[in-house]
């Protein structure tokens, strides 16, 4: 309540500032879910070309179970960044809430197609799956994004936290030396076939690669 009344206050100072307003709905969807609904409302008039206002007032409406008003701003958000992934992320868990699994599919690749590393919706597409086929496939394309866009690192680990126990370790393995011989640079795709040969029982070999990691990431 105290921060509350601080942010409101600053936005009652500040009456123009983007920022301060940003802060107090952030905060307000995260501790009074209620309060934000009007802040977000009264935001949009302000700043009607605001993507990030109108993803954050889906996100408010999906946690309202206010479905169609969610799938409205999701739509507007994609009109105005089209390239941003959270508002696709976004139309998934509403398909996915009305118990359309391909539609939540579809919208979950192609948060992936935008954002290689979005680790959310890495596993939510395998929550759209019901048959090993259908995730051994979409593991596939999880690993082809990661093939074809620039990783920082999140998604390899995602992918490697996603396939375990739904692929062959042989295939996760396989997929983890991939990435791990595309993106060298990046500690996370050996820290994947680090935790990768250990779940194998490939001891020795870990402790080959954990060697060869700390002596290229000596601080991290």
């Amino acid at each position: 309540e105290v921060a509350e009344n601080r942010l409101r206050a600053a936005v009652a100072k500040f009456p123009h500032s983007y920022s301060l307003q940003v802060s107090l709905i952030q905060w307000l969807r995260s501790n009074r879910l209620l309060a934000a609904k009007p802040e977000i409302e009264r935001f949009l008039k302000l700043y009607p070309a605001s993507a990030w206002g109108h993803r954050e007032a889906a996100i408010i409406a999906i946690s309202s179970h206010d479905l169609p008003a969610a799938e409205e701003y999701c739509r507007n958000a994609i009109d105005l960044e089209p390239n941003n992934d959270t508002a696709h992320f976004l139309l998934g868990r509403i398909a996915f809430d009305r118990g359309d699994l391909s539609a939540a599919r579809q919208h979950f690749r192609v948060t992936l197609q935008k954002n290689c590393d979005h680790d959310s919706a890495v596993s939510a597409l395998l929550q759209t799956c019901l048959k090993p086929a259908e995730r051994k496939e979409q593991l596939e394309f999880v690993l082809e994004q990661l093939r074809v866009q620039t990783t920082f690192g999140e998604g390899v680990l995602s992918y490697r936290e996603t396939a375990v126990g739904r692929i062959e370790p042989d295939v996760i393995l396989s997929g983890l030396e991939e990435a791990r011989s595309n993106r060298p640079d990046l500690w996370h795709t050996w820290i994947a076939v680090v935790q990768q040969l250990m779940s194998m029982n490939q001891r020795k070999r870990a402790v080959e690669v954990a060697t060869e990691a700390t002596e290229r990431f000596p601080l991290t």
